[in-house]
């Protein structure tokens, strides 16, 4: 008997397992973050570097995540994250979507039944919390099959997809519109998330604002960001 997307379902829910893989693709770190140019290009990177370890963090220390994949053609990323027991893969750069396609590539040859959601999932949402996570794949394990997370520029930060995927990747601004379009679309019960910390990822100077003022009044020390952003005056 052929294969099917039916069969696939079939042999998740035998297995009784929600195994959820995240996916986070980043530039190779002195091409990144193009907006941020006014700032010196050392300081930059270490702003990078620490919005992925605290995006890493929440993850890895979240109850609901099984692993996580990091897609970049960087071959320095690993000295940077590697006191995290996460996945690395090498792309060649060539743009987000693609990057998370190579990420679904791996999962695919790697971890076969044993995962049935992914997370998509960007670098520089420094301030998104082990909470968040844990309250997107609840709604998930309560049979949502996609929660959507909107950036403040109407762009997608966060989105998890019952697998195999029934809304199309999508990446920009309004992006969140087009996937909540789609899924309105295709059906697909749909449950919308949003935080300070899920809703603010950093881009522009404007931005770098806004992070300094979370770091003051909220996050004090518990962020890596805010220990770079200490240091940085505007």
């Amino acid at each position: 008997m052929p294969f099917t997307l039916h069969s696939y379902s079939a042999i998740i829910k035998m297995l009784g397992q929600f195994m959820i893989v995240v996916l986070i693709p980043i530039k190779t770190l002195t091409k990144a973050k193009s907006r941020l140019r006014p700032i010196e290009e050392s300081i930059r990177i270490e702003i990078i570097k620490a919005m992925l370890r605290d995006v890493i963090d929440a993850y890895i220390n979240s109850k609901s995540v099984d692993r996580v994949i990091l897609i970049t053609p960087d071959t320095n990323i690993k000295d940077i994250v590697k006191e995290f027991d996460i996945d690395i893969i090498q792309d060649n750069g060539v743009g987000q979507i693609k990057a998370y396609f190579k990420g679904i590539e791996h999962v695919l040859k790697n971890y076969e039944y044993k995962f049935n959601s992914l997370i998509f999932s960007v670098a520089d949402t420094p301030f998104i919390s082990s909470y968040d996570v844990n309250t997107i794949a609840r709604a998930y394990q309560e049979g949502f099959e996609a929660v959507l997370v909107p950036s403040i520029d109407g762009g997608t930060n966060v989105m998890l997809q019952k697998y195999p995927l029934a809304i199309e990747l999508m990446h920009g601004e309004n992006s969140f519109k087009r996937h909540l379009s789609k899924a309105f679309e295709k059906k697909v019960k749909v449950y919308i998330y949003s935080s300070i910390g899920s809703f603010i990822d950093i881009d522009t100077v404007e931005d770098i604002l806004i992070a300094k003022y979370l770091c003051e009044y909220i996050h004090k020390d518990d962020k890596e960001i805010c220990k770079v952003l200490y240091r940085l005056i505007i």
